[in-house]
Formats: C-alpha cells, structure tokens, sequence
C-alpha cells in the first residue's frame, strides 16, 4: 500500500467502511482488495488484513538490547514517525484512489491489461473480487456515483459467484432495505452461505436476524441456501475439472497455458 492511500485511510476519508484487504496483485500496487459493510473482522482469517479507518499503523521498534534509558526522568519513544496528513497529501490520495477506482471498475467488467499475466480461470477469480469491490465503491460514491442499487447488483453477483464477503453484504442489503426491497429470508440464506465459508461476522449477523423470523422462515433460508450451495458447488467441481484437462493438454502438447508465467 503507498503512502498517499495510508494516509487516506489513516484520516477516515472511506467514510467508516471496514475495508478488508486482500495482498496486492503481483503487476500493481494498487488496493484489490475487498470491502465489508459490517462489523470488524479481527481475526483476520487467510491471510486478509483488516484495516479500520481512523486507526494509526504504527508500531513500536526498539533496539537490540531492549530499550533506551533517558537520563533525568525523560520519556524515551521508539514508535514510527506517522505522515503528517496536509491538504496535498489529501488530494494527491484522491487522485490515487480515483486511478485506482477505474481499474476496479474495468476488471470487473473483465477488461485485464495486457501486462496482467493470469490464465482465464484465474482472471475469472480477480474479476468476482473486483465486482465486489466496485460494489463498495458505489456505497461510497468514490470514482463512481453515490448509488446503493448499482452497488446492490454488483455485490449479488459476486455473490452469487461464492464470494463470502459479497454474500455477506447481499445479507446486509437485503435485511436493510439499501438499494433493494427489504427480504429477511433472502437475507438469511446470504448470511448462511457466508457463514458456511467461516466468516466471523456472518453467524452472529444471522442469528441476530433468526430472533425476528419465524421457524418457517428461517427453515425457508435454509433451504435456499442449501440449495444455492449444491449448485454452486457442482459449478465449482466442473470449473476444476475443465482447468484440469486443459492444463493436462497443455502438459502433453509441451506448451503454456495462455496467460500462465
């Protein structure tokens, strides 16, 4: 992460979104990671770091031999000078953001550059996390229009891709009413199917739902979510064995996959 967008995040300028991000991409130094709409995650599970906006990255360095003893009562600190947040760094972290909030919107479109070395399969992977991060981007109104119904599409169909924390924020939406008609049931089944992939906020967000639902609601959600998962899980299964046969093909003619380093 640059200095300009640290800065950005350190003054709370994403509007007290939780952003959760993943490791950059290899060919950019921009964010590409995924944002959440809920409470903070900090367990930080997969190696997917939690940032919360407003909060210092700094941490305290000392020396070998444990720390320094200043003479006369003084006070001896080893923390990280933090940046010192100016209206230049503040537009310059504007124009980083805007730059990086076209190339979000462009791979979620499954427009890739041409330096961006991803095989199809993985390039579909890196196109499911950038709708979803383009869905935040709307809820934020940053390098997009302010809008919750563009930002609803976008999170459903990463979503329905089996991005857990797509799903979750789909949950979030529809038990809301934001950018779509209030359905407590469909909000449910999303908070099930985020849950089922271990995401810690999402359990206690559907059980906090399940207090004002009925049994036969809630055993509705649940259906629906079984039935969402299987078909997502044999979408999945043949999506692996195609990438399969077709690196094996690859293997046998003594070529790369197109795309592959």
């Amino acid at each position: 992460m640059n200095c300009v967008t640290r800065a950005l995040l350190i003054v709370g300028f994403l509007g007290g979104l939780h952003l959760t991000l993943a490791q950059p991409s290899a060919s950019t130094n921009l964010l590409g990671g995924l944002g959440m709409m809920g409470p903070i995650n900090p367990a930080a599970p997969n190696g997917i770091m939690t940032i919360v906006p407003g909060a210092t990255n700094s941490s305290a360095v000392g020396p070998p031999n444990g720390g320094i003893n200043t003479a006369g009562g003084g006070v001896s600190t080893n923390q990280v000078p933090q940046p010192i947040i100016n209206a230049a760094i503040m537009a310059e972290a504007m124009r980083v953001f805007q730059l990086e909030a076209k190339l979000i919107q462009a791979e979620a479109n499954g427009k890739f550059t041409h330096n961006v070395k991803l095989d199809k399969w993985d390039k579909k992977i890196r196109q499911v996390r950038q709708q979803h991060n383009l869905a935040v981007l709307y809820t934020m109104g940053v390098g997009v229009p302010l809008d919750f119904r563009t930002a609803y599409k976008w999170f459903k169909i990463a979503a329905d891709e089996g991005l857990p924390e797509a799903q979750l924020n789909v949950g979030i939406a529809l038990q809301s009413g934001m950018g779509v008609k209030k359905d407590d049931v469909g909000a449910y089944k999303y908070y099930t199917l985020a849950a089922a992939h271990g995401l810690p906020t999402a359990a206690p967000a559907r059980d906090n739902l399940a207090q004002f639902l009925s049994e036969f609601q809630i055993r509705a959600g649940q259906r629906m979510a079984q039935g969402f998962k299987q078909r997502l899980d044999a979408k999945q299964r043949y999506v692996l064995e195609r990438k399969q046969a077709e690196g094996e093909l690859y293997e046998a003619l003594g070529r790369k996959p197109p795309g592959s380093n």
